[in-house]
C-alpha cells in the first residue's frame, strides 16, 4: 500500500511534471509550424509547471504565483539543500519568458527576440533535473526521471516528431548536424497602434492591470496635455 506521502508524489508527477512535459512539446510543435505568440503561451505554461513541480516536490507553497515565473524561480532558488543550478543565461529566458509569455491575448507588444527554441530546450533541460519526488535523507545519486517525455521518445509518434526535431538536449543522437536558424517577430497590438479605442474596449474586455493602467494614464496625460509640462517647470 503506498504511503500517503507517495501518493502525494504521485498526484505532482501526474498534474505538474507530467503536464509540463506535455506543454513543452506542444510549445516545440506550435514553433515548429510558426506560431509564436502560441509557442510562448505553451512555454510560459511548461515552465509554470515545472518550477511549481519542483516546490511542491519540496513541500514548498507555490499557491499565490499564479503565472508568475520569475517569482517561482526565486522560490525554488531559495529552497534549503536542493543544490539548484541554473546557469544565468537561462534563468534570463526565463525571466523574459515571463513577462513575453503570459500575453496570450496580444494585449501588449510582442518581442520574440532571445525567446526561441534552443533557449527553452535548455531551460527545460536543467529544471526537469530537479523535479523528482524527495526522499529524506536521499543522496545526490539518484536515477534518471522516468515520465512523459521518456514515454513519448520509446516509440515513433507525431509527438516524438516534434520533441526531437533540432533538439539539442532530448533524443538527438547526431547533435552536429543540426542547424538553427533564428528568428525574431515584434508586433504591436491595435490598442497601442490607436489608443483612443481603449475606453470602449475597456467596457467589453478584461485587461490586465499593467496594461488597463497604461491605458488609463495614457487616456489622463491626454485629458490634461498641459500637466507633464507644468510638472517639468516646477
Amino acid at each position: 500500500m503506498p504511503s500517503t506521502r507517495a501518493k502525494i508524489d504521485n498526484y505532482i508527477t501526474r498534474s505538474f511534471r507530467d503536464l509540463a512535459d506535455d506543454d513543452y512539446v506542444s510549445a516545440r510543435a506550435l514553433y515548429r509550424i510558426g506560431q509564436d505568440l502560441q509557442f510562448l503561451w505553451a512555454a510560459q505554461q511548461s515552465v509554470e509547471k515545472y518550477l511549481k513541480a519542483i516546490l511542491a516536490y519540496n513541500r514548498i507553497n507555490g499557491r499565490d504565483l499564479y503565472h508568475d515565473i520569475s517569482g517561482g524561480l526565486n522560490r525554488v532558488k531559495s529552497i534549503p539543500n536542493l543544490g539548484f543550478e541554473f546557469p544565468e543565461f537561462v534563468e534570463r529566458f526565463v525571466r523574459r519568458l515571463g513577462e513575453q509569455g503570459v500575453n496570450r491575448y496580444f494585449e501588449k507588444p510582442l518581442n520574440t527576440e532571445g525567446l526561441g527554441l534552443l533557449e527553452l530546450d535548455e531551460a527545460v533541460y536543467h529544471l526537469r533535473k530537479y523535479c523528482r519526488a524527495v526522499r529524506p535523507g536521499e543522496g545526490s545519486l539518484q536515477p534518471p526521471i522516468n515520465g512523459r517525455l521518456e514515454e513519448i521518445l520509446s516509440k515513433p509518434s507525431r509527438a516524438r516528431d516534434d520533441l526531437v526535431w533540432k533538439n539539442l538536449f532530448f533524443g538527438r543522437r547526431k547533435k552536429k548536424s543540426i542547424r538553427f536558424g533564428r528568428r525574431t517577430k515584434w508586433a504591436n497590438p491595435s490598442t497601442f497602434i490607436s489608443p483612443e479605442i481603449f475606453p470602449e474596449l475597456d467596457r467589453i474586455i478584461h485587461f490586465s492591470k499593467p496594461v488597463r493602467c497604461h491605458f488609463l494614464r495614457l487616456l489622463e496625460r491626454n485629458k490634461n496635455p498641459g500637466s507633464d509640462n507644468a510638472k517639468g517647470k516646477r
